[in-house]
């Protein structure tokens, strides 16, 4: 697994997304996620070597319960397996 930074994040309003493309794939996310994508990838874009971010928004399907509940019990292994947490 690459070296990662995990974000954590207040969830906000679900009702209000907006697009945000990553590898060429469009997600719709709530605004909060967007806003701290967005300046995490300006910050990055000043530094010599990429940011990997781990969200749980995008790697875990909110609306599938059973997947949620499953990938829940891994969040403790992602948040301290990273370089570290952005909160």
């Amino acid at each position: 697994m690459p070296e990662y930074v995990a974000l954590s994040y207040v969830w906000g309003d679900a009702s209000k997304t907006l697009p945000y493309v990553i590898d060429s794939e469009e997600f719709r996310i709530i605004e909060n996620l967007h806003s701290a994508l967005r300046r995490l990838k300006a910050k990055a874009q000043t530094d010599s070597a990429p940011l990997v971010i781990w969200a749980d928004a995008l790697y875990i399907n909110q609306f599938l319960i059973e997947e949620k509940n499953q990938q829940v019990r891994l969040m403790e292994k992602m948040y301290s397996s990273c370089r570290y947490v952005l909160v």
